[in-house]
């Protein structure tokens, strides 16, 4: 099964990048780029440092799954999707109901590298993800965000999410939106056309 796609970057830069399934055997590599990323000054209030082991359920089939962007060979962004519902727990008033714990997929965490931010790539990602899940079956994905990373909120409610509850004193931040969106069996073609990737990205 092929699970490759690729795209042509949004801005000038001559190149086109490749996507895919990221397998266990890549983890050094996450865990490199997670490293790099959380220590840059510019992205230290967006992203913590992570453990091999916290990233490798990511990968790990059973638990999640986490897209690579590459630039030829080079590592160069992740999305890593949990199929998980805790994060439901957090919020005192149910967004949706317990049935359909099983089907709440959660996005974990995101990172591109430096160089290669500002070129759609987190965007690409994120279609690529939930065109995945519609495809597994998921009917929601949830999602944390800080209030103040404006744009990554403006980008998640450019794709359906809704802001639907904040929680005060989080560890280790002050407080976080809950956003949230519900997968519906028509969305997958919207995906589409938003990530220009092939059928065979599955």
């Amino acid at each position: 099964m092929d699970t490759t796609t690729s795209f042509r970057s949004t801005t000038n830069k001559a190149g086109t990048y490749s996507m895919r399934l990221l397998q266990l055997h890549e983890l050094s590599q996450l865990y490199d780029l997670n490293q790099s990323i959380a220590q840059d000054p510019a992205t230290q209030a967006f992203l913590n440092p992570r453990s091999e082991a916290y990233l490798g359920q990511f990968i790990h089939t059973a638990t999640g799954f986490t897209i690579g962007a590459y630039d030829q060979e080079q590592l160069i962004g992740y999305r890593a999707v949990h199929y998980t519902s805790q994060h439901l727990e957090h919020v005192p008033c149910p967004l949706v109901a317990p049935k359909y714990y099983p089907k709440t997929a959660h996005f974990a965490g995101v990172g591109v590298a430096p160089n290669y931010r500002r070129q759609g790539i987190a965007q690409q990602m994120i279609s690529i993800a939930l065109y995945r899940l519609c495809h597994q079956g998921f009917r929601y994905v949830t999602v944390r965000v800080r209030p103040i990373h404006e744009q990554s909120i403006d980008l998640f409610t450019s794709f359906g999410f809704q802001i639907v509850y904040l929680k005060k004193d989080m560890e280790p931040v002050k407080e976080c939106f809950f956003l949230l969106k519900e997968l519906t069996p028509d969305q997958p073609k919207s995906f589409i056309g938003q990530a220009h990737f092939h059928l065979s990205v599955l």
